[in-house]
C-alpha cells in the first residue's frame, strides 16, 4: 500500500500509516467566500495485516483539500501525543 492520496482516474485511495491509532478520520474541506469549510468525515479502516495501515477509497479527484484526525493515547512519556481536535496534514502529500 502506497502513503498518500493516490489516484486512478475515477477514485482516491486514502493510506496514513499509524501503528498506535485507535481510529483515523478523512476530512474533506471546500474553499468558500470567507475560507474553508469541512464538507465531509470519512472514518479510514484498518488494513487489518498488523501493519498499522488505515485507508479510505473515495470518488473525489486531484485538488481535494483535505486533512486527518488521528485518536489514541496521550501519553507524551511514551512518544503518542494524539489530539483528534487537531487537523493533521497528510504527510506523504505529493502536491
Amino acid at each position: 500500500m502506497r502513503p498518500g492520496a493516490v489516484w486512478d482516474g475515477q477514485r482516491t485511495r486514502f493510506s496514513l500509516f499509524s501503528v498506535h491509532a485507535d481510529g483515523v478520520e478523512l476530512c474533506l474541506y471546500r474553499r468558500e467566500e470567507d475560507g474553508w469549510s469541512e464538507e465531509a468525515r470519512h472514518p479510514l479502516a484498518a488494513t487489518g495485516d498488523g501493519t498499522g495501515g488505515w485507508t479510505a477509497e473515495l470518488a473525489v479527484g486531484p485538488g481535494q483539500a483535505y486533512g486527518y484526525r488521528v485518536h489514541g493515547p496521550f501519553a507524551p512519556r511514551r512518544g503518542h501525543r494524539f489530539n483528534p481536535a487537531k487537523l493533521l496534514a497528510d504527510p506523504a502529500a505529493r502536491g
